[in-house]
């Protein structure tokens, strides 16, 4: 397993240096980051085997709460609406309406009078 670990690194740090058009005096960089980066990956794989792996029936996850704690409360977030009509700004939908008045009724006239046509002015 060592030795393929440290072939795992060594070619990741030789790929590191050629993209950079191995700069001399740099090897050891190279080295430092292409193991950190080959352990990050490692982690990784092994955090995903674990998630994926099957559990045995009747075993329970280490920090596993008690049977009897109790749940936690759910809470409503408020929904508002924004100024353009879009989404809140917590990405909630906005559920207020706007309505408009109405175009020719009784509550647009206007204030200015116009002179009657009988009227001489």
């Amino acid at each position: 397993m060592k030795e393929e670990l440290r072939k795992r690194i060594e070619v990741c740090a030789y790929l590191m240096a050629e993209a950079e058009g191995f700069p001399p005096g740099r090897e050891n960089d190279f080295w430092v980051m292409a193991e950190a980066k080959v352990m990050s990956e490692l982690a990784a794989e092994a955090k995903k085997a674990t998630r994926s792996a099957p559990r045995v029936k009747g075993t329970e996850p280490a920090c596993a709460a008690p049977a009897d704690a109790p749940k936690p409360r759910r809470t409503l977030r408020a929904k508002v609406a924004t100024a353009d009509g879009g989404s809140s700004a917590a990405g909630t939908p906005a559920t207020a309406t706007t309505t408009k008045a109405p175009a020719g009724g009784r509550g647009s006239r206007s204030t200015k009078r116009t002179p009657s046509r009988g009227s001489s002015t």
